[in-house]
């Protein structure tokens, strides 16, 4: 399955604290949220979910994740991205949504839903050579952290 991802004016990746949230008209998809630390580092995605209800939107979740303390420890480390896309279908979400968990392997997220992935493309943005397997060693204010990622 193709998916378009959301892009920003100039075809550049939407700043996840920056994007205006009013500006999103999508109710119903998939997104990451993703970190580029320095140049020629590859991206770090920090978490994949999806929105899917008629009273709620992408910009309530970017709102709750913008205020979590999870996703706001990574602020640090560099410049925190985010791209979403439309599903026309709501019974595809889940497979997507497992897609993506499983080949980003978010560094937020314990779980990814118990359905077939579907295959969909990648965000653009998020290609690379060296992928997210490594060990990636990070100071909080609660000290250091050394966290694998699974090829």
């Amino acid at each position: 399955m193709h998916l378009e991802w959301k892009k920003c004016r100039g075809g550049v990746p939407c700043s996840f604290f920056e994007l205006n949230l009013n500006s999103i008209s999508a109710r119903q998809g998939v997104y990451v949220i993703w970190l580029e630390e320095e140049q020629g580092e590859s991206p770090r995605v920090i978490r994949v979910g999806q929105v899917w209800s008629e009273n709620r939107s992408f910009k309530d979740r970017f709102e709750e994740h913008r205020e979590d303390g999870m996703i706001n420890e990574y602020a640090y480390l560099g410049d925190m991205y985010v791209t979403w896309a439309d599903v026309l279908h709501r019974e595809n979400l889940d497979g997507i949504e497992r897609f993506l968990f499983d080949s980003l392997q978010p560094w937020i997220g314990e779980r990814a839903p118990d359905v077939p992935p579907i295959h969909v493309n990648l965000p653009p943005w998020l290609l690379s050579p060296r992928g997210n397997s490594h060990d990636k060693v990070r100071k909080s204010n609660s000290g250091y952290h050394r966290r694998t990622l699974r090829s």
